[in-house]
Order: structure tokens, then sequence, then C-alpha cells
């Protein structure tokens, strides 16, 4: 817990949750923030990846590995992607954090961690689901390219 330090959850108005884009590439994952109306201008993304999140004794603005400007779509969500993950990066967990203005105070969804495996085996456990054979073709991909750049 106290390595989330500034990003620890802080506000209330969002709610932060990431959902994958199968459309442009194979590996591109949307975070999207719902929000209340208190939200006040752009939401910044912050992510870490594993490396810097195991050798950081507090998370920063500064050891981020990168930030990514949200949009507000049409439905008045905000949605900011990271579409620079590989195949072969399939189970590379990344942390992720939202921070907005709301009442004039710089607030924070708070951390969470990801990866496309993760999300994919959700879906490929679920019989019911209809994305399940292309959560299964993904999860067999990812591994087969990771097996590949490792020799």
């Amino acid at each position: 817990r106290s390595k989330l330090g500034e990003f620890a959850k802080a506000g209330k108005a969002t709610l932060l949750y990431p959902t994958v884009s199968f459309e442009d590439t194979l590996f591109s994952v949307n975070y999207n923030c719902k929000t209340s109306s208190e939200v006040d201008g752009n939401i910044t993304l912050y992510y870490w990846d594993a490396e810097i999140y195991e050798n950081v004794s507090q998370l920063t603005a500064e050891n981020a590995s990168g930030t990514v400007i949200m949009t507000k779509s049409e439905n008045g969500d905000y949605v900011g992607s990271i579409s620079d993950i590989a195949a072969k990066d399939i189970d590379r967990t990344i942390y992720v954090a939202a921070v907005y203005e709301s009442n004039g105070i710089t607030s924070c969804s708070g951390v969470i961690s990801y990866s496309m495996a993760e999300y994919c085996k959700v879906y490929a456990d679920n019989s019911t689901s209809d994305m399940q054979a292309l959560a299964k073709a993904a999860i067999v991909y990812g591994y087969y390219a990771k097996n590949y750049f490792s020799e």
C-alpha cells in the first residue's frame, strides 16, 4: 500500500476500468473513466511497467513509464488507450491510475494492475461469452509470440 504514494485512491468522482480493442491492433488496451459531473477538464492516465513498479519505493508522476491524456467521449466518459503492447508481452502487467480535477482539487482513481492475459482469461473461461473463441485465440497467439521471441 505504501508503494502507491501520491496515487493512493483519493477521489470518488471517477471509476477507472480497462477494456480491450481488437479493431486496429490485437493488443490495444482502452482505459475508460466513468465520471460524475464534478470532473473538470482533462483526465491524465499515468502508467508504470512491472519493472518500475518493482524497483521504486513509491509511485510518482516523475517515475511513470508514460502518460496518456484521456479524452471525453460522446457518452460523457473519458477514454485513453495504450496501444504499444506487443503480442509477446501478453502477460506483461502494467499499473495505471487516473488523475483529474474536481471542484478545484486534484484527485486520483487509485492504481489498478492489468495484463492482456488476465483480461483474455476472463473471457476464455466464460462459455457464454461471444468473445470466448477470440480470447482463447489471443492467448495462444500471445504465448506463441512470447516463445518465439525468447529464443
